[in-house]
């Protein structure tokens, strides 16, 4: 039963061919002890059973909307389209990818964290990655720190706290203020809306496991780039959009220096690995398109002074270097 004493909230679901995980995740979010909530289910052109699905759960609950989108979109363009439809008088959005699914108190431990600090405009907690836990290095006695900390615990520290869509919610107010919200133009466009909210607010963390994100989900991000050491490069694109932000000048620098080494180190190793069958001509495209939002490019310069380290290394110790290989680290 809805209660109006509780905060309003969207919760979003863009869908595309997932029907084997899809009533996992709808029934997760019917499920959820915080019962004032609209939920928009996106179905973003399925080939599959998904938006049958969808319109099942819609026509047994009127908290469920069902939204078609007028053509096949991108899944940038399909999340920002989705969010376009919450609800006017939302306090908070919550989006649940289609093959994830959350605690029933996910949204409930999240908002109250929310309206306990109105400076909050993005909450995280823990999260399971299949069976693995993450979002962890946050003190346990902190339940809101500022934007700017979060953000460089992440750029100095490795503390990842932002997780995936699945994991975080916004203040709506927030994600109403642009359109569209998440960047287009950025590998991971959800991590960098989340450095571009907490430029402007604070950031609210609950420490449970709330959610539960299946990895390398098919048509993901994550799954298109696995070969392309996407991790490396969105370090360097962040730091190049973000860093002058949340860094000193000193701090930037250090930060961008092993940034970059690191970026190139890989980038010599797929040089050296591509005789073994491993991407070439897209791998380097996508390098240059991914540097080319922060205004860069791969040089040649850079690349080559890298290869010579890593050849170097290779005839000094093979072993060691074809386990690197392997590894793809």
């Amino acid at each position: 039963m809805s209660d109006p004493s509780q905060a309003f909230v969207s919760v979003v679901t863009p869908i595309y061919n997932t029907e084997a995980y899809l009533e996992e995740c709808i029934r997760s979010v019917l499920a959820q002890t915080h019962g004032n909530f609209e939920y928009i289910l996106v179905d973003n052109q399925s080939t599959d059973r998904s938006g049958e699905i969808a319109a099942d759960y819609a026509a047994r609950d009127s908290r469920l909307r069902v939204i078609r989108t007028p053509r096949f979109f991108s899944q940038v363009d399909n999340f920002n389209f989705a969010v376009t439809h919450v609800h006017g008088e939302s306090r908070y959005t919550k989006m649940v990818l289609s093959d994830d699914w959350i605690y029933p108190t996910c949204v409930a431990q999240m908002a109250a964290v929310a309206d306990a600090n109105p400076k909050v405009g993005l909450v995280g907690a823990y999260w399971l990655l299949e069976t693995r836990g993450d979002g962890f290095g946050l003190a346990v006695d902190r339940q809101s720190i500022s934007g700017r900390e979060a953000c460089r615990l992440h750029l100095m520290d490795g503390i990842f706290l932002f997780g995936t869509p699945s994991t975080v919610m916004y203040r709506s107010s927030l994600l109403r203020s642009g359109q569209p919200f998440f960047n287009p133009k950025r590998i991971f466009f959800d991590t960098d809306a989340a450095f571009e909210v907490l430029s402007r607010s604070d950031f609210g963390f609950v420490h449970q496991v709330l959610s539960f994100c299946r990895a390398d989900r098919p048509g993901s991000i994550a799954e298109a780039s696995r070969d392309f050491r996407a991790i490396a490069l969105d370090r360097m694109v962040l730091l190049k959009n973000h860093g002058a932000t949340y860094l000193d000048a000193e701090e930037y620098r250090r930060c961008f220096e092993g940034a970059e080494r690191f970026f190139y180190d890989g980038l010599a190793r797929e040089w050296l690995a591509r005789p073994l069958g491993y991407p070439d001509a897209a791998f380097w495209e996508f390098q240059n398109k991914g540097l080319a939002t922060a205004g860069s490019a791969v040089r040649p310069a850079r690349l080559a002074r890298a290869v010579a380290r890593a050849f170097a290394k290779s005839v000094a110790s093979p072993l060691e270097f074809a386990k690197a290989l392997r590894a793809r680290s």
